[in-house]
């Protein structure tokens, strides 16, 4: 006689209830297949509008106010599972489609809790730089979870095509059902757009997946790429543009540029803003008080970003190459679509025409966004992650702290003989916020009932008090520069500290603030542009220093106030990165031969002792990776700068080299080999 524990019997009870709603689905769907995607696709859709919005009134006030665009989100959902109608497994292949937009509507859900924007194509693509950092955002049983959910997903379809009960298919009708309602599809989607059922204009883009929709909007950024073709684009429309430009420029005697020019640094802050501007909340003390210094004695103002808590790569992107990412399609990265393959004219290739050395570093891995790939065809001589940084410290989420550039930056101007250009991104304040304390807070804030949010506020502004530190350290070290020195601070986006256009007292959403201090007299603050876009702010820094050149400085220049303008930037983007390059003549940019660091790394002396190897050099680091005849063998990094090899066997033949490896095994550089005698 069998015995069952109180387990078994709920298991069994909870399978049998499983199995009859499976049946009952799988029978109501072969007797009714149409009528059965209809209403699914319905639901479906108010579940994912519900969900994205976290609120079920919002879902149903998305379904009444604006009937007609729900209803073409449900078609686009009916329309992929209608495949259904036209193969024998078809309960299978609805509900193939069923739980993908399940799936997606619930991960666009999830993502909006951690992030203000929504869930696009381009995730995808930066998914292996966003899984070295899943544990900032989610704990590790949320992440296993996840896995163990989307692995009983797969399990459960496989099972489900293999196992389903198969209709019978009238060909000839469920092809013509099916090719009616593509067709519904393809003509509705154009008459939606003309009609503004949904809308084009994802500048916004959290406003326009509310307004348009999630099905819409997500497979558009699936389907859409890069910069649609303009109408009018050829060799002579490219060749107006350009030759206005150099008229321009001719009638300009304004620009007077020094004979000594000098270094010219920018510091992309991350999710740095003045927090001082947030409505019924108030500190101790100001978290920025150089910030707050600089800003009231040297050219400052606002600078419009293209998103809101993320997005890093595309504000870089825009103050670069002075490009708007307007033009492109939903929730795209650039670096990642195109700059990866195809180089671009960006403010150092600009200056480095004008004789300086360009430079570029993250306080992060080198992997992330790609930009060991995509600063080589942004113009860069060198590049400094992470992965090559000395002195590094960290803070509670394990985000490095940004007083490591002052010594980093130094040390880089003093590798070159020419003056330098110089690119950091910051990471310090980066997200996500804990809920709860993670450490000390020197600054307390004061206005919060939300202990969540207290908590979550805390920690931010304590970050940006040790971000704002650094901004004195390093502007009181280059003030006793030899050196004349620029530096461009600024903000890539706000904080993912759930505001709202109303709880800011001066500025916007989308608005951070920049800063333009020198060493020397370099302009007058009252003449600084009160609000600049992030793709015209490399434009207004080169006219401060007297330096004309560059195609998009130029149109910036001298078109930004001409009707001519937004259509001359996307016909030179377009031709610039999708194009045949017509805008650069006959020497388009090419890759520039990028080094990594600028610290030399070399092995000078290796010593071995029973079964360790220790390695003597210059420039390790805790990233540093010792390979023997190919070999990657586990590395320590010890405290007098050497490394060491534990369990090792030595061979008659052996030849070594050290690495700089990023976490995730890509491999930067290498010093030369070392043989072993």
């Amino acid at each position: 006689m069998l015995h069952y524990s109180v387990f078994d019997r709920r298991y069994f009870r909870i399978k049998k209830i499983f199995s009859r709603i499976g049946k009952w689905l799988s029978d109501t769907y072969n007797a009714h297949p149409m009528l059965f995607c209809v209403i699914t696709s319905i639901i479906i859709e108010f579940y994912i509008e519900s969900f994205s919005r976290h609120s079920i009134l919002s879902g149903l006030r998305f379904t009444f106010l604006q009937p007609l665009t729900f209803l073409y989100n449900s078609l686009i959902i009916f329309a992929t599972m209608s495949v259904s109608l036209i193969i024998r497994r078809g309960f299978a292949m609805w509900t193939t489609a069923a739980v993908i937009w399940t799936v997606l509507g619930t991960a666009n859900a999830i993502i909006l809790i951690n992030r203000p924007s929504p869930f696009t194509g381009s995730d995808f693509l930066i998914l292996p730089s966003v899984l070295e950092i899943l544990t900032v955002y989610l704990r590790i049983w949320q992440i296993v979870l996840i896995v163990l959910a989307i692995i009983g997903a797969i399990a459960g379809l496989v099972v489900l095509w293999i196992k389903s009960p198969r209709r019978k298919v009238k060909l000839k009708r469920d092809l013509i059902s099916f090719a009616v309602i593509v067709g519904a599809l393809a003509i509705s989607t154009p008459v939606s757009i003309a009609t503004n059922i949904v809308t084009t204009d994802y500048s916004v883009i959290m406003d326009a997946y509310y307004e348009a929709g999630f099905p819409y909007s997500f497979s558009r950024s699936i389907f859409c790429h890069g910069i649609s073709e303009p109408e009018k684009y050829d060799r002579d429309t490219i060749d107006q543009i350009v030759e206005k430009l150099r008229q321009e420029r001719e009638k300009t005697t304004e620009f007077t540029p020094n004979e000594e020019k000098p270094n010219v640094i920018f510091i992309q802050l991350e999710s740095f803003f003045d927090v001082n501007a947030i409505n019924g909340v108030s500190f101790s003390e100001n978290p920025i008080p150089n910030f707050t210094y600089l800003k009231e004695n040297y050219p400052s103002g606002y600078l419009t970003v293209p998103l809101i808590g993320s997005g890093t790569a595309n504000t870089e992107f825009e103050v670069l190459t002075g490009m708007n990412i307007d033009f492109f399609s939903p929730g795209e990265y650039p670096f990642i679509m195109v700059l990866k393959d195809n180089a671009c004219e960006s403010i150092a290739t600009v200056l480095k025409n004008q004789g300086y050395s360009t430079h570029s570093m993250h306080n992060n891995t080198g992997t992330f966004y790609s930009r060991d790939e995509v600063y080589p065809h942004l113009g860069f001589d060198t590049f400094t992650p992470i992965e090559y940084m000395y002195g590094l410290e960290y803070n509670e989420l394990g985000w490095a702290k940004d007083n490591v550039y002052t010594e980093e930056i130094l040390k880089t101007l003093e590798s070159s003989e020419q003056r330098d250009f110089v690119f950091a991104v910051s990471v310090q304040p980066h997200g996500a916020y804990p809920t709860v304390q993670t450490g000390e807070y020197k600054i307390n804030v004061s206005g919060l009932d939300d202990e969540s949010l207290y908590h979550m506020y805390s920690y931010y502004v304590n970050q940006i008090a040790e971000t704002d530190a650094f901004i004195r350290e390093i502007t009181d070290a280059f003030s006793e520069y030899d050196e004349e020195t620029v530096i461009v601070f600024y903000g890539d986006h706000l904080p993912d500290l759930k505001l709202s256009e109303s709880d800011l007292s001066r500025g916007d959403m989308y608005s951070t603030e920049y800063v333009i201090w020198s060493n020397y007299e370099l302009g007058d603050k009252t003449n600084a542009p009160e609000k600049l876009e992030a793709y015209q702010l490399s434009a207004y820094v080169s006219e401060l220093l007297g330096i004309d050149d560059g195609l998009m400085n130029g149109i910036h220049r001298y078109f930004k106030d001409s009707p001519e303008y937004a259509e001359y930037l996307r016909v030179l983007e377009y031709d610039a990165l999708y194009g045949n390059k017509y805008c650069y003549g006959e020497n388009p940019p090419s890759a520039a031969h990028m080094t990594f660091g600028v610290t030399p790394i070399t092995i000078n002396d290796v010593n071995y002792s029973g079964q360790s190897l220790t390695v003597i050099g210059t420039g390790f680091n805790s990233y540093s990776v010792v390979y023997i005849n190919g070999k990657r063998y586990d590395t320590v990094y010890n405290t007098d700068g050497t490394l060491t090899v534990n369990n090792f066997k030595r061979s008659n033949s052996m030849r070594l080299i050290v690495v700089q490896e990023a976490t995730d095994g890509t491999v930067f550089s290498g010093t030369m080999e070392y043989e072993l005698e």
